[in-house]
């Protein structure tokens, strides 16, 4: 474990052993996670909101990538990874499968002390400049007895209702990321399980806006009502369990997405336990008798998993056992603790055409600062309510619970019109939602298709056909106006018809089920052009020596052939400045390999999420990163900037964001530095807000 902040203090770091570790990079972002929560510039309750994703993001980290490598290790090998849903994980990359997992459990305890450290930082700072802001996250002990009042009222009215009958022996299901009390009987000793339901929030406002308490310190106040036979005086502890997340297809049919997808997600439900977290109070012999109860659980119903030991308890000081607790203390209504709100840019003025504005150029649009809903998502809305609009087209990958973009196609399907959707039913956690999304605009009319075997359709892209011809965006983000407003994110809404056609025709191919490859002489389309012509074009700078210059902005980056392109590029003369995200196994000035590349990373407000690819003054924008799994295992869309207003303004964000002041900078080894100064500094997240004017 190494510390390393320049800017703020005690930020815990997990280091790998080599420079070509995976997990390195998500464990270093998820430390910029927690050095943002701990920014003096941060307003408090989005310190709590950080800290809140800070945990959701390692739960993600131990139920696809811990969960793989136990999963491998219980096969001894025989387990096949499907590419299409690994997240950098084992079998992403061509190296030995035994040092991967190796890795991957050393980073397993970087992350439990990432998590240790960001709780924390909570009790000791955060907590206390709550109180001083008048808002109490008290403990019992703390209560008066009027909030005990009403503590205990909330317990009989919306606690015990929704509780069944509790305190019988043997080991109920417990969901993934579910809470549940531990019971010792005293009688004899047995542990009695008693899940909590997750429609319970987990901060119990005892007075509105001022003071609040944790569920499970209320939970276990009542283990003896909960359980009654457990006995007045019986012990009673929080327990909190992780299950491998397993998201492999397996083998199926083509045309049978739907029932693979309900298969995927009935063995995910019984998945085996990778992670226990436990008050710090609770003995270790109840520690072991657990992780015995769920190895047993794995073998029963025989899930592959490896059996658990005390490497996989992680514990906390306290009754709250995880971060994601704090999401309902960071919606508190306090202007004056969370960030300044701002208005939208409006890209198309509502009094104007959309079709006829596109007639005249193409539009760039930048989330969050522009409208979702003013743009890509008014273009569904009107294509839905204009007559003279024929047909659409359009990919869903996730999308928000009530979605603007499901009704629009669902309203264009039923005024008539010919609506064909690809629904990609692999979205990693949102299976099910995307399988109702499924049902839904098929009883609209809708035609839905799903993607061919062995892939995921990942792009996000929609044509729309009018009398006079074809309209359309490419997206680096989902169409989802939630994840638009807080993440950041591009599009280009466009009416060239040789961009269009080549669209269409990629729609004909998903719709067929038969995508073999056709000619993409405008945009890039993964798995079958976008590979070979990013190579050219690293190929093409490489070769123009020190006159060479290549520029993106990344999700993460570990595609061999690109990395290997790259540092020839450098070893030939070319620049390149990268700003990835997250994971990135590329290492920037070694010497003799890669002195001419800097690689940078933005956390901020807002989550950076687009994709731009610049080669000398070519530019794109498209869903893919360059990974592995983007550019083999999923069918990615980029599309060139062609327009000058909008190459204009692409250049722009990159020269502003490639020396954004607070950005982390990663140095040979793959650590990160910070300019010391970056906790005066303004990012440029904060420099794009403040041009807007407050909402």
């Amino acid at each position: 474990m190494a510390l390393d902040s320049s800017a703020i203090a005690e930020v815990p770091v997990w280091r790998a052993p080599d420079d070509d570790d995976t997990h390195d990079t998500l464990l270093e972002f998820n430390a910029h996670v927690l050095a943002l929560a701990q920014h003096p510039r941060t307003p408090l309750c989005e310190r709590a909101r950080f800290l809140a994703i800070l945990g959701g993001n390692l739960d993600e980290f131990f139920t696809v990538h811990v969960g793989e490598a136990k999963a491998w290790l219980a096969g001894k090998g025989a387990f096949e990874p499907d590419f299409t849903d690994t997240d950098g994980g084992i079998g992403a990359r061509g190296s030995d499968v035994q040092t991967l997992i190796h890795d991957t459990m050393q980073a397993a305890k970087g992350a439990g002390a990432l998590l240790h450290h960001g709780r924390e930082w909570f009790r000791t700072q955060c907590r206390p400049a709550f109180a001083d802001a008048g808002i109490h996250l008290s403990r019992w002990t703390e209560l008066s007895p009027s909030s005990r009042e009403i503590a205990e009222q909330y317990f009989t009215d919306h606690v015990l209702p929704v509780f069944g009958a509790v305190g019988s022996d043997g080991l109920p299901h417990l969901p993934s990321l579910s809470l549940a009390l531990v019971v010792v009987r005293q009688s004899d000793g047995k542990l009695l399980i008693v899940p909590i339901p997750r429609t319970l929030p987990r901060a119990i406002e005892l007075e509105p806006g001022t003071e609040y308490m944790a569920l499970e310190e209320l939970m276990l106040l009542h283990a003896n009502v909960l359980c009654p036979d457990a006995g007045p005086e019986a012990k009673a502890f929080v327990l909190r369990v992780t299950r491998a997340s397993d998201t492999r297809l397996g083998k199926r049919p083509s045309g049978d997405a739907v029932s693979a997808a309900e298969a995927l997600l009935a063995r995910r439900e019984h998945a085996p336990v990778v992670r226990l977290e436990v008050n710090c109070s609770m003995p270790r012999a109840i520690r072991k008798q657990l992780l015995a109860m769920f190895s047993a659980e794995a073998q029963a119903v025989g899930a592959t998993g490896a059996t658990l030991d005390a490497c996989d308890v992680f514990e906390t000081d306290g009754p709250v056992v995880s971060l994601d607790a704090l999401s309902s203390i960071a919606s508190i209504k306090r202007a004056d603790l969370a960030y300044p709100s701002f208005r939208q840019r409006i890209p198309i003025p509502e009094s104007q055409s959309i079709w006829e504005r596109l007639r005249t150029g193409d539009v760039f649009v930048h989330f969050p600062y522009d409208s979702f809903t003013a743009s890509v998502g008014r273009m569904l809305d009107d294509a839905a309510a204009d007559p003279e609009v024929k047909a659409v087209r359009c990919t869903i990958y996730r999308t928000e619970r009530d979605s603007r973009v499901i009704s629009a196609l669902v309203r264009a399907a039923k005024a008539g019109k010919d609506v064909l959707v690809v629904v990609e039913l692999m979205a990693r956690f949102d299976e099910s939602p995307n399988l109702r999304w499924t049902a839904i605009l098929t009883d609209a009319g809708c035609r839905v298709v799903h993607a061919p075997p062995g892939l995921k359709v990942h792009g996000k892209v929609g044509v729309i056909v009018r009398p006079e011809g074809s309209y359309g965006f490419v997206s680096t983000g989902n169409l989802n106006s939630i994840t638009a407003a807080h993440y950041t994110d591009f599009a280009i809404l466009t009416a060239r018809q040789e961009i269009l056609a080549e669209l269409a025709a990629l729609f004909d191919d998903l719709a067929a089920g038969d995508v073999t490859g056709a000619a993409y002489h405008h945009v890039l389309v993964s798995p079958y052009s976008m590979r070979d012509p990013l190579l050219a074009l690293i190929g093409r700078e490489a070769a123009r020596g020190e006159q060479g210059r290549i520029r993106a902005k990344l999700n993460g980056l570990d595609d061999p052939e690109i990395i290997g392109a790259l540092y020839t590029a450098s070893q030939a003369g070319a620049r390149i400045d990268l700003l990835v995200r997250g994971l990135c196994t590329l290492r920037p000035g070694v010497p003799g390999r890669s002195e001419r590349i800097t690689v940078s990373s933005i956390v901020g407000r807002f989550l950076e999420h687009g994709r731009i690819y610049a080669f000398g003054d070519d530019y794109w924008i498209g869903s893919a990163d360059w990974r592995m799994r983007n550019l083999l295992h999923r069918v990615e869309v980029a599309t060139p900037i062609v327009d000058a207003t909008a190459r204009r303004q692409v250049a722009e964000i990159l020269t502003s964001e490639l020396n954004d002041p607070t950005r982390w900078i990663m140095r040979a080894d793959g650590s990160y530095v910070q300019d010391p100064n970056a906790a005066s500094a303004e990012g440029t997240q904060d420099q794009y807000v403040s041009r807007l004017s407050p909402a």
